[in-house]
């Protein structure tokens, strides 16, 4: 062994050498075992060193997850500061052991200490649940409807959802509270327009057919029956197309007012859509009680509207049927109804129809005709026929009218009563209308052409044809295609038409004026007319209405009638004409009163164009 100084031992060996003792021997021994010391030293120095890392280590991600811990902890109750819905920590016991700031507005604890309130306190539920005791296995449930009361008295609906969770300090409960105040006051609106018409408020069909069902159930426990009114507007298209969509609206809302003041607050008024309604009216003692308030309705519905400054006059046509009598269930009554307001219509509009059996044959003879109308408009089966208007003192004509006919092919030749009412029913009229009005003006210019005298040629002119936007354009292009001059045609509307609308009236007489025709009042004296409105239309002539002149030689108040439109005529300059004159009787009455023109059978009957041209030549007038 090589040997070594004693300074290059490890430090602290020399202690251990006995330099008395000192050999070679020895000496090795020793150095082996100092060198295994000093082995075993770094060894341990490692792993301490290895520990305090370690140790470094886990201090330091302990650090991290607490940090960690209190920014997850920061944050759910960050999140649960700004939860709009209240959650509110219970135990077993229903006591409360903390809660968010919402659940804290939500259920009145401002200012008060929540912990230890117990929650069926502060919460009420939906009776008839009670809030019962938790059991140990609940885990999760939802949906439960309770309300929280106010300091104002006032209830909030809420909805209540429970989980169960566990912690070190035991089994716990997380209660989710909702306020549902919005949400119900949307379903209540949602359930409103599901069940009332937007427009007018009334009950609309949904809710209709759900009364009526109701109804007929009460009905079968009480024994007294029920009555279903179907009502729709009289030319309630003319005045929308007219006047537009928002005067339209308003007419229903106002219709919709009458409707709802007309009947009892335990009748059904609903709005089925457009201008069609329906009443249910229950415990109905009999039917002349439901008759009187169909003419209530009738009478009510009459009367004048002024929706937005626009004075307009409507009217109603009412079917009834009655349960049990007339159907077993509510479709039936329903479609007999309608059946009914159809036969009301066919009568004439402005009246009601009870059903009856007999109602059934004369709907089908109506659609019949209709269908048939419908072809003869295609195969030009609709003539036209002409009455002479004569002066009064020399019997000359000076006008002819014309009427339109229909030579049905197996029916033979129709007058306008068996046809116009549904042909203004089912929207055929206007067609009708301008097909006369094209004939005419040809037939006035065919006359004129073989030499005959020219005289005026009347048309009368439907409300539906009036009201239309295209009126003006048919009688200019009527005009022109006959080449006959404007001052041989003459346009006839009735009084009942000039009290509809001043403006519009005027405005479209002031066109057909202004297009050089001649343009006169038909009925005069059943529509009121006043004199003011009178003075502001372009007219050049009246007729007496034929029902005057009728009675005019027995009946005062018809004589009456006829002198005042008389009188009226000459003080504005207005020519007069007597409808209906067939008597020698009426003839001398309006002669002694200055009657200028005669219109009626004692002077001529409505006949085809070439018989009129006979007659005109018989007359001397050609």
């Amino acid at each position: 062994m090589k040997s070594k100084n004693l300074a290059d031992l490890p430090g602290g060996a020399a202690q251990f050498i006995d330099l008395a003792d000192f050999d070679r021997e020895t000496l090795s021994r020793r150095l082996v075992e100092l060198e295994d010391i000093r082995m075993r030293t770094e060894d341990q120095a490692a792993d301490a060193v290895a520990v305090a890392e370690e140790l470094y280590i886990a201090r330091q991600e302990a650090e991290k997850a607490k940090k960690r811990a209190d920014d997850s902890a920061s944050t759910v109750k960050a999140i649960l500061e700004a939860l709009a819905e209240g959650v509110v920590v219970i135990k077993p016991d229903w006591r409360i052991e903390t809660v968010n700031p919402a659940a804290k507005a939500l259920i009145c604890l401002d200012g008060r200490r929540a912990s230890g309130e117990r929650l069926p306190d502060l919460i009420e539920l939906a009776a008839p649940m009670a809030f019962p005791d938790i059991p140990s296995d609940m885990g999760e449930v939802a949906g439960i409807d309770g309300s929280v009361r106010r300091g104002d008295g006032r209830h909030i609906p809420i909805e209540m959802s429970m989980r169960e969770f566990r912690t070190a300090a035991g089994q716990r409960f997380a209660v989710v509270l909702s306020d549902v105040g919005e949400r119900k006051e949307a379903e209540k609106t949602i359930l409103e327009l599901a069940l009332n018409d937007a427009l007018t408020g009334l009950a609309n069909r949904n809710l209709f057919h759900r009364r009526l069902e109701d109804a007929l159930t009460i009905s079968e426990r009480s024994g007294k029956p029920v009555a279903l009114m179907y009502l729709d507007l009289d030319k309630f298209k003319d005045i929308n197309d007219t006047y537009g969509h928002p005067i339209g609206d308003g007419l229903l809302i106002e219709v919709a007012e009458r409707l709802t003041e007309a009947t009892r607050k335990t009748d059904t008024v609903a709005r089925l859509g457009g201008d069609e309604f329906a009443i249910v009216a229950t415990e109905v003692e009999n039917r002349e009680t439901i008759s009187i308030l169909a003419a209530r309705i009738i009478e009510g519905l009459s009367e004048p509207m002024t929706i937005d400054a626009t004075l307009l006059k409507t009217g109603t046509s009412i079917g009834i049927s009655f349960y049990p009598e007339d159907a077993s269930d509510a479709d039936e009554l329903i479609r007999l109804a309608d059946l009914a307001l159809y036969g009301a219509k066919s009568a004439g509009r402005g009246t009601f129809q009870l059903y009856d059996e007999n109602l059934q044959s004369e709907i089908h003879k109506n659609q019949v005709i209709e269908n048939d109308m419908k072809i003869g408009l295609v195969r030009g089966e609709f003539e036209v026929h002409y009455q002479p208007i004569v002066d009064s003192v020399t019997e000359r004509p000076v006008a002819a009218e014309a009427l339109v006919r229909w030579r049905h092919p197996t029916h033979g030749l129709l007058p306008p009563l068996d046809f116009i009412p549904i042909a203004e029913e089912r929207g055929l009229i206007g067609l009708i209308g301008k097909q006369v009005l094209n004939v005419a003006c040809a037939q006035n210019k065919a006359w004129q052409d073989s030499g005959a005298a020219p005289i005026r040629v009347a048309v009368n002119i439907s409300p539906h044809q009036f009201l239309s936007d295209d009126l003006i354009d048919d009688v200019a292009e009527a005009l022109e295609s006959s080449r006959l001059a404007s001052e041989w045609l003459e346009i006839e509307i009735t009084e009942s038409m000039v009290i509809l609308d001043l403006e519009t009236v005027r405005g479209r007489l002031n066109r057909l004026h202004d297009l050089g025709v001649q343009l006169s009042i038909d009925d005069f004296g059943t529509g009121f007319c006043s004199l003011l409105q009178l003075k502001q239309f372009p007219i050049d002539r009246l007729k007496i209405d034929r029902a005057f002149i009728q009675d005019v030689a027995g009946d005062g108040d018809s004589a009456a009638i006829s002198k005042s439109v008389l009188d009226l005529g000459r003080s504005m300059g207005l020519e007069v004409v007597a409808e209906g004159v067939e008597t020698e009787d009426q003839i001398s009455f309006l002669r002694a009163n200055d009657c200028p023109h005669f219109q009626g059978f004692a002077f001529g009957k409505p006949c085809p164009g070439d018989a009129f041209l006979e007659w005109l030549e018989e007359t001397n007038v050609a």
